[in-house]
């Protein structure tokens, strides 16, 4: 069993105690509107990031109390992200009133740091669970597994995205962080870090070095 270690902090807000769960800023992560294309907010990155998000899922899954803030709002490349956001991730359980977060922000401090959340990471009893419990077999060729129709109801009934000034916020129900978790660790084993741009998992796309060059090359003939 791996363990998985990331700065927490106890914040009271209106009488409120939220516990924020700060990932390291991540270079060449970007939380983005997609729309028109997809109709949804993104997050695209590296396989670092990728991991990351893996983590992220797993500590939602299990303690549905927290909060988790990626800081990774940052430069795009060229016509690439130009506008994207911090992320914020939470289970509807927390009951975050985005209005307070800018507050919250500012109590990110050494003031309010009890240390580290250490996650035990267990994939397999994840991915058993997933299987199991929130799959089943597809009547169809290329998949061997999909969301049971329930599961897929309740996921989106308790997904909300929102922005609010340079903030993401995503709320996620045990299910669907679980599910993700689930295609994210899959694509993260079948990634190929020499395709031409990356893999599209479970919430964007996990970006390849060389999908990077590309989008830097482009950027430099733009600017001509």
């Amino acid at each position: 069993m791996d363990k998985f270690k990331v700065e927490e902090f106890r914040v009271v807000e209106k009488g409120k105690e939220y516990s924020v769960l700060v990932f390291p800023k991540i270079e060449y992560m970007w939380a983005f509107d997609d729309n028109p294309e997809e109709d949804c907010y993104m997050v695209d990155g590296t396989a670092e990031v990728y991991s990351a998000l893996k983590y992220a899922m797993a500590i939602l899954a299990e303690a549905s109390d927290k909060i988790i803030y990626f800081p990774c709002k940052q430069n795009g490349i060229g016509r690439y992200y130009n506008t994207n956001y911090n992320l914020i991730l939470c289970t509807p359980k927390v009951q975050l009133r985005r209005s307070f977060w800018i507050s919250i922000r500012r109590k990110l401090n050494s003031g309010n740091k009890t240390g580290n959340y250490v996650l035990r990471y267990n994939r397999k009893k994840l991915d058993d669970f997933c299987e199991k419990t929130l799959m089943i077999e597809s009547r169809r060729p290329e998949s061997k597994l999909v969301l049971r129709t329930e599961v897929g109801k309740k996921i989106e009934k308790a997904h909300l995205e929102e922005v609010l000034g340079d903030n993401l916020f995503i709320v996620l129900g045990k299910e669907e962080c679980i599910h993700n978790h689930y295609l994210i660790a899959k694509d993260l084993d079948e990634y190929c870090a020499g395709d031409d741009y990356g893999a599209w998992s479970a919430m964007g796309w996990i970006i390849t070095q060389k999908g990077l060059k590309n989008m830097k090359e482009r950027a430099d003939q733009d600017r001509k």
